[in-house]
């Protein structure tokens, strides 16, 4: 999951985007995926917007390491 922390005047609308994309549906203050793919990697951020206008975050980026090595 991915959250943000948002300060000044409320109330906030978020958008969160995968590689610049805005991601459908995704307007809560934190991002959760669940059953994550190769197809999730990239880079997340939000768009949090207030009256005063809005601010885009800083970029995360998701890297899904699907190796599982199993010892019998």
């Amino acid at each position: 999951s991915f959250s943000v922390l948002a300060s000044g005047q409320s109330p906030f609308q978020y958008q969160w985007l995968k590689d610049g994309e805005e991601i459908e549906g995704e307007t809560n203050q934190t991002l959760v995926l669940e059953n994550v793919l190769e197809f999730d990697e990239g880079v997340y951020s939000v768009i949090v917007k207030n009256d005063a206008g809005q601010a885009v975050s800083n970029g995360a980026a998701l890297v899904v390491n699907d190796r599982i090595t199993f010892a019998v």
